[in-house]
């Protein structure tokens, strides 16, 4: 019930930014080009349902690749948040407002 950020596990023998482009295409239907790496997000949220500790991810700053054929726009109905929502990934919404406040 929450939004988050694209996210998974980089596979073996996959290097971490070929890993960010499948994760975004799997998840968004989009394709990406990293910009930059932002940092990374800790998640001792789940320390309480692992019981053992929790995630960490990489997090990346990544433009949209947008083709101008009409197609794809109607395929993946592209929609933007103009705020952070409420329901958001707490971890997450941490680096976020850093990206939005320009402090990354």
């Amino acid at each position: 019930g929450l939004w988050h950020i694209p996210g998974g596990t980089v596979h073996y023998g996959e290097t971490v930014e070929a890993a960010v482009g499948r994760i975004a295409l799997e998840e968004t239907g989009t394709p990406v080009n990293i910009k930059k790496l932002i940092g990374y997000i800790e998640y001792p949220s789940e320390q309480e349902q692992r019981g053992f500790g929790w995630s960490v991810g990489l997090a990346f700053f990544c433009e949209i690749v947008v083709s101008i054929s009409e197609s794809i726009l109607v395929e993946h109905d592209l929609q933007f948040f103009s705020q952070l929502p409420n329901n958001l990934v707490e971890e997450q919404r941490d680096i976020l407002e850093k990206v939005l406040a320009n402090e990354v």
